[in-house]
C-alpha cells in the first residue's frame, strides 16, 4: 500500500490560499511473477529404486511469499528391466536385403535362419533385426510366402525379431504397403511367442500410443525394446 498527497492551491491577487490537502490509501498489485522453477530435492537425477512407494521432494517458492502448490506426475518406465551389468557379452544378428531369396532360393534363408535360431543360446542373441528389402518385387505373392515363411522360424523358436520395408516392398509411387502389412503386421510382433520383460515390440505409427498419430502405417514403422548386458536399447524401424 502507498500514500499519496494530492493538493490544490488557488491564486488570488498576491494572495495564495490553500484550499485542501488530503492523502489517500491505493492498492497496488502484487508483482503477480511466476513462481521459481523447483529445485529437486529427493530421488537424487537418474536414481533407481525399488520401492513401490518412494519419497518425491522439491523445494519450491513463489517471488510474492504466496503459497504454492506442488503436483507430481509420472509415467510408468518401458517394458524393459536392468539386467546384471557384469553379464557376458551378447549378440545382435543383422540380416540385410534378403529379396534375392525371395523366388526361387528361399531355402538358402530358411538355413540361415534355422542357424541363427539353433545358435542363439551359444551367441547369446539379443535380437535380428531385418534391414528392408524383403522381397524383390512387391506385387509377386509367392515371394511374400517365401520370406513370411523363412522369418517364421523365428517367430516359432521365440527368437526376438524386426522387419522394416524397403523400397522394393511397397508401391514407391503411392506408398501401398498392402502386401507388407498382410505378412508382417503389428500383431505378428505385438503377440511374439519372444515376448519377455526384457524384450517386447513397442508399437508402431498409426497405433495413437502417444497421442494421435497423423497416418496409419501399419508395422512400417515401428519400435522395440530389449535389455542385453545391462543396458536398455531402443529399436527403431523407419521406413
Amino acid at each position: 500500500m502507498a500514500r499519496r498527497p494530492l493538493s490544490r492551491t488557488t491564486s488570488v491577487g498576491c494572495a495564495v490560499i490553500a484550499a485542501m490537502v488530503l492523502s489517500l490509501t491505493v492498492p497496488i498489485a502484487a508483482s503477480a511473477a511466476p513462481p521459481a522453477a523447483p529445485l529437486l530435492v529427493a530421488p537424487a537425477d537418474g536414481s533407481t529404486t525399488a520401492s513401490v512407494s518412494p519419497t518425491l521432494s522439491v523445494a519450491a517458492s513463489d517471488p510474492d511469499g504466496g503459497s504454492v502448490d506442488v503436483a507430481f506426475e509420472g509415467r510408468e518406465h518401458g517394458a524393459t528391466v536392468p539386467s546384471d551389468p557384469a553379464a557376458e557379452g551378447f549378440t545382435v544378428v543383422v540380416v540385410p536385403d534378403t529379396q534375392n531369396y525371395s523366388d526361387g532360393k528361399q531355402a538358402l534363408l530358411q538355413q540361415q535362419l534355422t542357424w541363427v535360431r539353433d545358435s542363439r543360446d551359444a551367441l547369446d542373441t539379443a535380437f535380428v533385426i531385418q534391414l528392408g528389402d524383403l522381397v524383390n518385387d512387391w506385387t509377386l505373392e509367392r515371394g511374400w510366402d517365401n520370406i513370411s515363411d523363412a522369418f517364421r522360424i523365428l517367430d516359432d523358436g521365440a527368437v526376438p525379431n524386426s522387419v522394416v520395408p524397403g523400397n522394393h516392398d511397397f508401391d514407391i509411387a503411392t506408398g501401398d504397403m498392402g502386401p507388407y502389412n498382410a505378412h508382417f503386421p503389428p500383431s505378428r510382433y505385438a503377440e511374439g511367442s519372444w515376448s519377455t520383460e526384457t524384450t517386447r515390440y513397442g508399437g508402431y505409427l498409426g497405433q495413437d500410443q502417444f497421442g494421435p498419430d497423423p497416418i496409419d502405417r501399419g508395422n512400417a514403422d515401428s519400435y522395440a525394446l530389449f535389455t542385453a548386458g545391462g543396458v536398455d536399447f531402443l529399436l527403431l524401424n523407419l521406413e
